[in-house]
Formats: structure tokens, sequence, C-alpha cells
């Protein structure tokens, strides 16, 4: 059995990860897919864990080879979704969320929203700060 993808979107600081801990408190088998960066680590963060730290080299050649569902540039570092850590959650049946920093957002009177739809639940996650 497949399981489906929710994607996250939005800028940075709106919300994405507040979300995703809701989605994830309140939906069964819902795993986060770890995304990739070129940014350094934190002192607090391990490897795999929040993301996987990549070189720049390494993620230009695993985007090179179609290795990411989806990339963006920001501030600086490279961010993207891993195809294999989609794919193999899916195939074992799990649900999986994804977060993206790209430009899809929606806006509403100087705020930005992001929002998550789970159609199995019929119930939507959502949550907003000042733009």
């Amino acid at each position: 059995m497949s399981g489906r993808l929710f994607v996250v979107s939005g800028p940075s600081g709106v919300g994405k990860g507040t979300l995703i801990a809701r989605a994830r408190a309140e939906v069964p088998r819902l795993e986060l897919a770890t995304s990739a960066t070129t940014r350094p680590m934190r002192p607090s963060e391990q490897q795999g864990r929040e993301y996987h730290f990549l070189s720049p080299d390494e993620f230009q050649r695993r985007l090179q080879k179609g290795e990411f569902l989806e990339h963006v540039e920001f501030a600086g570092h490279r961010y993207g979704t891993l195809r294999s850590e989609v794919e193999r959650r899916l195939a074992d049946g799990s649900n999986v969320i994804s977060r993206s920093t790209s430009p899809a957002l929606v806006r509403s009177s100087g705020s930005c929203r992001t929002r998550c739809w789970c159609s199995s639940h019929r119930r939507m996650w959502e949550t907003s700060s000042s733009a």
C-alpha cells in the first residue's frame, strides 16, 4: 500500500514547523521527510535529524542526477527535498509531510499563511504571521 504526500510551503519563519508538528500529532503514520541543505549545521542539530547537511558540490551533484523533488536557494544556501526521503516512506505505506521554502503561499492583509489540508481526516491546520 502507498501513502500520501503532503507539502507545506511558505517563506522562512511563517510557521511551517508549527503546522507540521500539529499535523503529526493528529495524523497516524505521518512522517517528516528530512530536507537537505548546504547551510552549516548548528550546535544543537544532528545530521539526518533536522536536515541532511550537504556540501555545495554534493548538493549540485545530486541535483544533476535528479535526486531532488524540489529545491530552492534562500539566504545564500540551497535547500531541497530528496526523492529517496519521500519514496522510501511512501513505499512503506506511511504518509509523508514535507516542508518547502518556495514562493507558493497565501497572502492576506499583509500576513503570510501556511495551510495544510488532510483529505483523509477532513482537517486543515493553519498558521499565520506578519509579513
